[in-house]
């Protein structure tokens, strides 16, 4: 059975990633994310380099 593992967030976006590792390598990333009542003063707090909400570009780091 392959791992899973669940983040949740709540530091300025609410909601959850789940991210399940397979057996044989690689990995699924579900991410279910409100982005709709941002923190920006949250956000801030965490990286003072982020500036208001205009649009959005998602990432993903890999090792």
């Amino acid at each position: 059975m392959p791992a899973v593992v669940l983040y949740t967030i709540s530091d300025g976006v609410q909601g959850t990633i789940k991210v399940v590792h397979f057996l044989s390598g690689g990995a699924k990333v579900v991410a279910d994310l409100d982005v709709s009542v941002v923190n920006l003063t949250t956000l801030q707090s965490l990286d003072p380099d982020c500036q208001s909400v205009s649009g959005y570009k998602w990432y993903i780091h890999t090792k």
